[in-house]
């Protein structure tokens, strides 16, 4: 246990129990983190709280972590020292540096951090959701602010912290998308169209085709598709009328993106019309991974430009995109999922386009 300014630190684990000598309910937080990136790259996690959002951005980290399993990071449950008291949090996972290094001072390079502050509310334990997006690696957003599913900064402030005790609460401005089932969610009830578009239902006849705006159109909400902190390094893919895009489990909406980091740590989808993936992020903006994301006549292509870095030439992925012009020739590489998609030959998923390989392929003679 350990005290920081405002806020007692009880411990990090699957599971964390708290004992209170009252018949009162415990005042307390409990910070629930879950993250989109693969679990074996993520390089620690660690923890700062404090009562005033500067102090605790240059203070010293009151806990860390290297667990991950399955996406779960872990639970950690803060106690304030004034039962009236502001709690400020700083999470920070490293990604492409060890956690230790991800700093005000070097800017959180390389790493994913969230912010929130909210007051203790009495007697009554909160949860606090908190997703470590890889989508949010690089983004730097200012001491009173933390990055959104929309690669975005929004204000930290959890105005509402009585919503907390049912773990529902988000900042203004990054909450999550509908859960599938829901209203707006995967196969869940849509806004109306004009009757113009189809969405790929396997089950009404209509599949997409995989034109640009083909199948219901995003709300423009980043991570429409599902992604809800799973990790899935393969799940397979979705259902028709959805791009691939592990780990979003139910894929991303045709015509947006799935935008794919070059190191392999996971794709995350851009939603709604003209929604590019995020600059500056190492990101492969994918409209396509397979031939039925596109006209039956055309094929998924990818844009590849060859780079000498010194130790020989690679070739290096800057988009995909279904060839419009017809027929299946293509400026780049076919780029597969199975052995279908290809005119001539087999899908090679050891192709060192994609990383991690096995999840993408390319079809070669």
């Amino acid at each position: 246990m350990r005290t920081l300014h405002g806020a007692v630190f009880v411990g990090i684990g699957g599971i964390v129990l708290v004992s209170s000598a009252s018949c009162l309910d415990p005042t307390q937080i409990t910070l629930a983190v879950t993250t989109d990136v693969r679990c074996d790259v993520t390089k620690g996690t660690s923890f700062t709280g404090g009562d005033e959002p500067f102090a605790t951005e240059n203070a010293a980290p009151s806990s860390s972590t290297s667990r991950c399993v399955d996406g779960d990071v872990g639970t950690l449950v803060a106690s304030p020292t004034d039962k009236d008291g502001r709690a400020v949090f700083v999470i920070t996972m490293g990604v492409d540096v060890p956690v230790s290094e991800c700093t005000a001072a070097k800017g959180y390079k390389g790493c994913i951090v969230q912010r929130r502050s909210l007051r203790y509310v009495k007697h009554t334990p909160l949860t606090l959701p908190i997703a470590m997006l890889l989508l949010c690696k690089d983004t730097v957003c200012d001491v009173n602010s933390t990055c959104a599913r929309s690669g975005k900064c929004v204000p930290s402030e959890i105005t509402d912290p009585s919503s907390c005790a049912s773990g529902d609460c988000y900042p203004e401005g990054d909450e999550p998308p509908p859960k599938p089932g829901e209203d707006g969610g995967p196969d869940g009830p849509r806004p109306p169209d004009d009757g113009s578009l189809t969405d790929g239902n396997p089950n009404d006849g209509s599949p997409g085709d995989g034109s640009p705006g083909d199948g219901s159109p995003g709300d423009g909400s980043p991570g429409d598709g599902g992604l809800d902190g799973t990790v899935v390094t393969d799940s397979g893919p979705p259902p028709l009328g959805r791009l691939y895009c592990p780990p979003v489990v139910l894929g991303c909406m045709l015509g947006d993106n799935c935008c794919w980091d070059k190191k392999g740590l996971g794709g995350v989808c851009a939603g709604g019309a003209g929604v590019p993936c995020p600059p500056a992020r190492n990101l492969i903006p994918m409209k396509c991974n397979q031939k039925p994301d596109c006209l039956v006549t055309d094929h998924c292509c990818a844009t590849v430009v060859s780079v000498d870095n010194g130790r020989g030439v690679t070739r290096d992925v800057l988009s995909t995109q279904c060839q419009m012009v017809g027929g299946p020739a293509c400026l780049g590489p076919w780029i597969c999922l199975q052995n279908s998609d290809c005119p001539t030959g087999t899908c090679d998923k050891n192709t060192t386009l994609f990383q991690p390989p096995g999840v993408y392929g390319e079809c070669i003679p």
